[in-house]
């Protein structure tokens, strides 16, 4: 025959040869005679044999782990959000609790803030401390100091809710160092409720411990409305 053209010949009954002038290639299929898959998205591996890795949940990618039986397994997309908890602000306070210690860095945002009473704030404060462990400095702040809480949503109007709040919790989980927050928000003036105020501020929790819950309350009166949103950060 041409030296192009395969030629194909059974050696065994489970290995099939095709064989060229330039290579040899075949196909072995075990005693079994068929693939292990049997369910969509399953992958073809090997341990010690021929093996099948299931699909694995939505949005996770493949990556290598030599301690399982295929050195393969489905996991979390590095750098990914997922969305740990939302509701919406009312009362007096609202707390977030039984946080997943799983993540990196936290990101709490707030939409739409509006308290009871005109040019209150929106303090955070974590695991129910109430002592003066927090410090914050804003862009204008020179010095900083104690306090019992940290602003995430500045002096706001009490009659439109437009602002927005973005705050970052870094390494939350540590039970060895201090907790840095870095928190962005623009939200309606309290003087004047067509203007917006902007504040970028730097926080730090004076404590080492894991935090685990969340508490958000007003400098004064409810919470007449607003939404939040707590995203784990991998």
């Amino acid at each position: 025959l041409h030296d192009a053209l395969p030629i194909c010949f059974p050696v065994t009954i489970s290995t099939l040869y095709f064989i060229s002038t330039s290579a040899a290639i075949f196909f072995n299929s075990d005693a079994g005679g068929g693939s292990p898959l049997t369910t969509k998205g399953d992958l073809y591996t090997f341990s010690t044999a021929d093996d099948r890795l299931a699909v694995g949940a939505n949005n996770t990618v493949l990556t290598a782990d030599s301690s399982t039986a295929t050195g393969l397994k489905w996991a979390a997309s590095s750098g990914g959000m997922t969305l740990l908890t939302s509701g919406t602000l009312s009362g007096a306070s609202v707390s977030l609790t039984s946080i997943d210690g799983s993540y990196k860095n936290l990101i709490l945002r707030i939409y739409n803030f509006k308290p009871a009473t005109d040019a209150a704030q929106c303090y955070l404060q974590f695991n129910s401390d109430t002592g003066s462990n927090y410090y914050s400095s804003t862009a204008t702040t020179t010095s900083v100091s104690s306090s019992n809480q940290i602003i995430i949503v500045p002096a706001t109007d009490d009659t439109t809710a437009e602002g927005v709040s973005d705050t970052t919790i870094v390494n939350y989980a540590s039970t060895s160092y201090n907790k840095l927050v870095e928190n962005f928000v623009s939200t309606n003036n309290s003087t004047t409720a067509t203007n917006q105020r902007s504040q970028f501020l730097i926080g730090l929790w004076k404590s080492t411990s894991a935090i685990t819950s969340m508490q958000l309350t007003t400098s004064s009166g409810n919470f007449t409305s607003g939404n939040y949103e707590l995203y784990g950060v991998k």
